[in-house]
């Protein structure tokens, strides 16, 4: 059955509950036996909701689904400005020198754990919510509280978790006391015991809950084959003891490959379409492909039971572009990389502690993101301009320069001229687009 509801949003004025623009929005749930048509009943919904005709165009697919909401280019054209204040810096001192921050996390006191991870260097430092510093944690090394890579934070019920992919451990900390409290083994082995895991490898680990853990495994992609590595994800107990069967999987970016000076070379291209996912702090899964502006929401068994769609403009990819984003050790591959009709739409995906998306969008200039940011059902709180290289290429996995938390927008900046990084934290402020 088809629903459609016109909604005008009521004005909200704090931070947690922002103060939004009237709107207009298109809601529909369809069965796969009534899409015949589907598309012309929603351009006539469009209509009588907006007063003129819509040129919205809904992919096939996305109206195959159900429980998803589909919303307007009218939904997006006024929206609330967010202002990012600098409010602080936490950077290096004359104690303390970073070799390269690869990521950081906060946790509820507002400290400040960023990953230092260098030849001879790998470390987590801690600082203050003031921006002083506190400690560090753990160097490299195969014994307790020592690492051999350091791949992803997580800070949940005032512990402190940190993945080490070399060992295929999970080391925690109480962020009270910086205490180590236990090393966690990550059997594969032990596993693999149906076989789902075989020639797979440990990538990443998230929250479902307190005793729920979402793993994922990488199946990577090999220089003579051309399509790309796929993610696969298993629900775990907290104890990385027990997996249940496979509940989702994704598909990575391709990678491209050449030669240089008679070497094997690998070079992924930033508007390639690549798989997104974040979970929120009560568990919420929500993945996207990159390519377009369509996030959906899972259930811990992998089922679909919500999303959204928003159809944004397309930029087209050019030859150039490709040039832009190799160096002198891919510019070949960069000459025969073939290139999709248009840019990815979505750069990355993030979620705050307030269950809110926060979607960076790549945009015409090669130096600006257009950031996004959506309640969890995607109705539309405000965007902002925020400086971005298009060209960079794509986010090495593990490394994390985001983070919302509370009121406050955290990233990593580097100075040009110095080379120098920081993590600088900005008060966000949220008002009307002609406050």
């Amino acid at each position: 059955m088809l629903k459609r509801k016109c909604l005008i949003a009521t004005p909200r004025r704090d931070l947690r509950e922002p103060r939004r623009v009237a709107r207009f929005s298109v809601f529909f749930r369809a069965s796969r036996r009534s899409l015949r048509g589907v598309a012309t009943i929603i351009a006539v919904m469009f209509t009588a909701c907006t007063g003129s005709e819509s040129k919205t165009e809904v992919p096939d697919h996305i109206l195959e689904m159900e429980n998803v909401t589909i919303f307007s280019e009218e939904d997006f054209e006024n929206p609330n400005t967010i202002r990012l204040i600098k409010d602080r810096e936490f950077a290096d001192s004359d104690d303390l020198y970073f070799a390269n921050i690869r990521g950081f996390i906060t946790d509820d006191s507002g400290r400040v754990y960023i990953k230092d991870i260098a030849p001879g260097t790998l470390t987590i430092h801690v600082f203050s919510p003031d921006g002083d510093y506190i400690a560090s944690l753990g160097r490299k090394g195969r014994g307790p509280g020592e690492y051999n890579s350091l791949c992803c934070l997580n800070v949940r019920s005032n512990v402190l978790y940190v993945v080490d992919k070399a060992l295929s451990r999970v080391t925690t900390y109480s962020t009270d006391s910086l205490e180590l409290l236990e090393t966690l083994s990550i059997d594969q082995n032990n596993l693999n015991s149906a076989g789902q895991l075989s020639g797979k490898r440990f990538r990443d680990h998230y929250f479902i809950d307190d005793e729920t853990r979402l793993l994922s495994f990488i199946r990577p992609q090999r220089y003579t084959e051309e399509t790309p590595a796929t993610f696969h994800y298993f629900i775990a107990d907290s104890a990385y003891q027990k997996i249940g069967d496979e509940v989702f999987k994704q598909v990575d970016m391709l990678e491209t490959w050449g030669d240089w000076n008679g070497h094997m070379i690998m070079q992924k291209f930033p508007f390639l379409k690549k798989p997104l996912i974040t979970v929120t702090p009560s568990g919420r899964i929500f993945i996207a492909d990159s390519d377009e502006f369509f996030i959906r929401e899972l259930n811990k068994e992998g089922d679909v039971i919500g999303g959204f769609y928003y159809p944004v403009p397309r930029i087209p990819v050019t030859r150039e572009d490709a040039r832009n984003s190799s160096d002198s050790m891919s510019k070949d591959i960069a000459e025969k990389v073939e290139l999709p009709d248009s840019w990815a739409v979505m750069q990355s995906m993030w979620s705050d502690d307030s269950e809110r998306l926060w979607i960076p969008a790549f945009t015409e200039a090669e130096d600006e993101l257009e950031w996004w940011v959506v309640e969890a059902d995607g109705e539309l709180i405000g965007k902002f301009r925020w400086p971005g290289n298009r060209e960079a290429p794509p986010y090495t996995h593990g490394s994390t320069y985001t983070r919302i938390q509370g009121d406050y927008f955290y990233t990593r900046e580097v100075d040009e001229e110095t080379g120098l990084q920081t993590v600088v934290r900005y008060r966000i402020e949220i008002g009307d687009q002609d406050a």
